[in-house]
């Protein structure tokens, strides 16, 4: 995904639980990149492709690693991203050795489907086919929505649910941004949801989504997330002394809140309610504890009750953000024509080499997320 905001790239790969299996490894090339040629493919499947770390830390010890093998050499323009960098690749592997199967058939059917048919439109509302989870009274759950694509990869993955999910009529109004979306933060949690629903309608011998309206209704209170998405004008949780340091309501129920339960702590600094920055910071910005790095750096911090540590690594964080967006921006604007498109050539623009540095600029924010 050359040249997009941040938000906009697939930032991590997620592993829902399942039981008996331990964690996948997560994989180190998490976009879509050109700088490599070292691939494997599945034997039979060329569609699939899984770079050298996840063959050597997923593969290898499993029994399918005889199902591998290198792919051929691609063309110095194709993009490729590694399969297990994906929810539902990732997913598939743990079903496909938590049930013993014989064969990759799940992970096939996914590869297959997703070079062939349309794929999710992510955090973009969609005034296209929609599904959803049709309540007893005939009206749909509004909190919960799916695309066309990641129905089919649920009910794959997931015969038991096959035709559990309703086509939502267009004039009917809910919530039309994919719920399980690959960037989303959520996803792990309808991950596991799907699993529970799929033992239960196994074990019920019918379609039974319970479980995952469940959970749906329980994050349906709390605004989503939006990763490095920048908000202008936003409303956040901050400490008064380090606005730089904002906070979604999300992350800060998971991760702040329950440090203000235990006792005095790092917490108490942040405003409790959600509130604008305040001048001069009011600007654009975004939540700056949803990634797993600055989690362990905010744990740190709080454990040493540690605040020049914290300051430290918050302003560090921001200050690469900003000028990694300024260069990024600065490059798309070298790539843009006043109408939109692509430069066409000419004008001394070298367009491989600007697009490189975009793959340079990426692969440096996935560092510091």
């Amino acid at each position: 995904m050359k040249g997009v905001p941040f938000d906009a790239v697939p930032k991590k790969e997620h592993s829902p639980s399942t039981p008996d299996l331990p964690v996948l490894p997560p994989c180190p090339r998490k976009g879509s990149s050109r700088k490599y040629d070292d691939w494997y493919t599945i034997q039979g499947c060329d569609t699939f492709n899984a770079c050298p770390s996840c063959v050597e830390e997923i593969v290898l010890p499993s029994p399918f690693r005889a199902h591998f093998k290198r792919a051929p050499a691609r063309p110095p323009t194709a993009r490729t991203t590694c399969d297990f960098s994906s929810p539902w690749t990732r997913l598939a592997w743990l079903l496909t050795l938590k049930e013993q199967h014989s064969d990759l058939s799940l992970l096939k059917s996914l590869s297959l489907a997703a070079a062939t048919e349309p794929e999710c439109p992510g955090a973009a509302e969609s005034a296209g086919v929609m599904y959803g989870i049709a309540l007893e009274s005939g009206a749909f759950l509004p909190s919960f929505a799916l695309c066309p694509a990641d129905r089919r990869n649920a009910e794959t993955l997931f015969p038991a649910l096959a035709g559990a999910f309703a086509r939502v009529p267009a004039a009917v109004k809910i919530e039309r941004v994919c719920a399980l979306r690959a960037a989303s933060k959520r996803l792990p949690r309808y991950l596991d949801a799907l699993v529970a629903a799929a033992a239960a309608s196994a074990a019920a011998g019918r379609a039974d989504l319970a479980p995952l309206a469940d959970v749906a209704r329980a994050l349906a209170y709390t605004q989503e997330c939006g990763r490095d998405r920048m908000v202008a004008d936003g409303a956040w949780h901050f400490p008064a002394a380090l606005p730089e340091l904002t906070v979604c309501e999300e992350c800060f129920d998971e991760v702040v809140r329950p440090r203000l339960r235990r006792g005095p702590s790092l917490a108490d600094r942040f405003c409790a309610s959600l509130q604008p920055l305040p001048p001069p910071g009011a600007r654009r910005a975004s939540c700056q504890l949803y990634s797993g790095r600055m989690r362990r750096v905010w744990e740190r911090a709080a454990d040493k009750a540690d605040w020049e540590y914290l300051k430290r690594k918050v302003r560090e964080r921001r200050k690469v953000e900003d000028e990694l967006r300024e260069q990024q921006q600065a490059i798309m604007v070298m790539l843009t024509t006043k109408g939109g498109g692509l430069y066409a050539g000419g004008g001394g623009v070298d367009k491989e080499r600007l697009k490189k540095e975009l793959d340079r600029i990426e692969l440096e924010w996935a560092d510091w997320e």
